[in-house]
Formats: C-alpha cells, structure tokens, sequence
C-alpha cells in the first residue's frame, strides 16, 4: 500500500513539473514578444527625424555630425533588436515564419551603402553566429 501512494505521489508530482514547465514557456515567449515591441517603440520615436536624414544619405548630400550620430545610433538600435529576435528563434521563443520575416526587414535595413557601412565597422560588437547569418544572408541578396 505505501508503494502504491509512492508511486502515486511521484505521478502527481511529475504532472505538476509538466504543467509548470508549460507555463513557463508560455510566460518565456509572451515576454519575448513583449520585448520586442518595446523595441520596435523605442525604434519608431525616432522616425521623423530619420526620415529626413535618410533622404539625405540617399540624395547623396552631406549631413550633419549630430545627424551622422543621431543615425548611427538609430541603425545599431535596429541591428540590436533584429539580434534579439536571433536570440529568441535560437532559443525556441519565436517561431521559423516570424523569424523569416525579421531576416527579411534586418536585409532591407543594412542593404544601404551608409548602413553597410556602419555594420562592418561595428559588426564585432554582435554575436559571431547572427553576424554570420547577416553577411552569408547579405552576400546572397540581390544589390
């Protein structure tokens, strides 16, 4: 009789290992989603002002320091939050679709000759896996 409520004891414990594990992924990848939209906020604040600085780099004329700075850091903050997502897929967190997506925005944003630029000299501040995946994914995308 002990054996059985051993036994039994252990079943239900086990069953409440499964249900919290459950729930923990569901709160994992909730909180990965939920980060980055915080990310994609912080992103869109400065929209206005890249829009006119982006317009520049495009005409080819000159922009300011300040605009050379407000840029650059714009463009490490959306590499950043594309390496996040990385973070997320490798870690099961985000799905193969959504994943795709990101891969597809991340090439539009760096496939600029100004961002390019700003990639391969700050691309040692990344992890070495996602910036393998960014230069094989550029190298094979239509210029």
């Amino acid at each position: 009789m002990l054996t059985i409520v051993s036994n039994l004891g252990v079943l239900i414990g086990l069953i409440f290992l499964i249900v919290e594990i459950s729930q923990n992924s569901r709160i994992a990848s909730a909180t990965a989603q939920l980060e980055l939209a915080q990310d994609r906020r912080e992103i869109y604040q400065y929209a206005d002002s890249m829009i006119e600085i982006d317009s520049k780099f495009r005409r080819g004329e000159e922009v300011t320091d300040i605009e050379g700075v407000i840029a650059a850091r714009l463009y490490e903050s959306r590499i950043r939050s594309y390496e996040t997502q990385w973070h997320f897929w490798i870690n099961g967190l985000v799905d193969d679709d959504q994943f795709e997506a990101y891969q597809e925005l991340l090439e539009g944003t760096i496939n600029t000759p100004i961002v390019l630029q700003l990639w391969e000299d700050a691309k040692d501040i990344y992890h070495p896996e996602f910036v393998r995946l960014v230069d094989e994914r550029l190298m094979n995308s239509p210029q």
